[in-house]
């Protein structure tokens, strides 16, 4: 089912901070679309590893009420926080970010894709030979 959404990311890297934009694709028509009571489209970080796995968002899911129109393309954009987490590929933990598209139909199994991407840190931080910026108000 993943076949009928086709998500497509404009860069494969962004900074933390950046911005990551691309569009969503519906490609077949398939009776269940007509039936689509949501779309939801949503940024987040999949920290995982040796032990639990979790997802962080990285602020609001996209939503869109109604059912789905084919052929039908929907832009998306998403802001990176600042600090991270970045992508990272640890022996114990990893950290991947993805865009997860998901279409709710009632009474059938939700079809869904995702698109990987990597977030780096920021250029103006690696340059500068630091870390992270440091807040207002710390001892430097």
């Amino acid at each position: 089912m993943a076949d009928l959404i086709d998500v497509r990311i404009e860069t494969v890297q962004v900074e933390a901070g950046g911005e990551v934009k691309g569009q969503v694709y519906f490609l077949d028509e398939v009776a269940m679309l007509d039936r689509c009571k949501q779309l939801q489209i949503e940024c987040r970080a999949h920290v995982h590893g040796s032990g639990s796995s979790e997802h962080v968002a990285a602020g609001d899911k996209l939503v869109r009420d109604g059912p789905i129109k084919v052929p039908l393309r929907v832009p998306f954009s998403f802001r990176i926080p600042t600090r991270g987490p970045i992508s990272f590929q640890g022996r114990y933990v990893k950290i991947d970010w993805e865009i997860e598209v998901r279409i709710d139909v009632p009474w059938a199994i939700d079809p869904k894709a995702t698109a990987a991407f990597d977030v780096v840190p920021r250029r103006a931080a690696a340059q500068a030979g630091g870390d992270w910026e440091v807040p207002s108000g710390s001892a430097a």
